[in-house]
């Protein structure tokens, strides 16, 4: 359908794929505007309204909890099974295929690649429990690590942690490998931020 010069999707698209395409709206709201929205509340309350203490006590957690996100974050499963994730795999398709066996006991380093922009791949199969690595490879937790600074974001950073990610520095993946016991698998995006601005090429 065409409108004012505009192509819009046809109305007759299956209600399945309206709820993929809505899921990764969502996604890229989480992604991108939840760092807008998260900073944005947080200068609103602390400027024009009488609850500037609720940011204040916020910052205070910030600085208490700042060793969570290098100490294997705070991954909560029901947050990670959210079935909205099931229609972002299915939006792009995501899936992950089993070539071997994991021992539960061991720790391990994943690396994926490409990076890309957003590493939704990443993302979709390590931080969610949509393709069913949970069930592929039982007793082992994935932590997917992310920039540190992503840790500094009011609120997006609580949201981070829920997923499973954690800080990408020497310290979180040491603490994570030596200090948690076995059954934990890292996965860090190969290539970092300077592929990132690659991936349009």
């Amino acid at each position: 359908m065409r409108a004012l010069g505009v192509d819009f999707a046809p109305l007759n698209i299956p209600l399945k794929r309206r709820m993929q395409t809505l899921a990764v709206l969502f996604c890229a709201f989480l992604f991108f505007l939840n760092v807008v929205w998260g900073a944005a509340l947080f200068a609103y309350l602390l400027f024009f309204t009488p609850f500037y203490y609720l940011p204040l006590l916020y910052v205070v957690w910030m600085v208490y909890d700042s060793k969570t996100p290098k100490r294997g974050g705070r991954p909560i499963g029901w947050v990670r099974r959210w079935p909205i994730w099931c229609y972002a795999r299915d939006y792009y398709p995501v899936s992950l295929v089993k070539t071997g066996e994991l021992d539960p006991s061991r720790n391990y380093i994943f690396g994926y690649h490409p990076h890309g922009i957003v590493c939704a791949g990443a993302f979709i199969n390590f931080a969610t429990d949509s393709t069913g690595f949970d069930k592929l490879y039982p007793g082992i937790k994935t932590l997917l690590l992310t920039l540190n600074m992503n840790f500094y974001i009011p609120l997006s950073r609580e949201l981070a942690m829920f997923y499973g990610l954690i800080s990408a520095d020497r310290d979180s993946l040491r603490w994570m490998l030596t200090k948690q016991g076995g059954g934990n698998a890292a996965i860090i995006a190969v290539g970092g931020a300077q592929e990132a601005l690659d991936a349009h090429k």
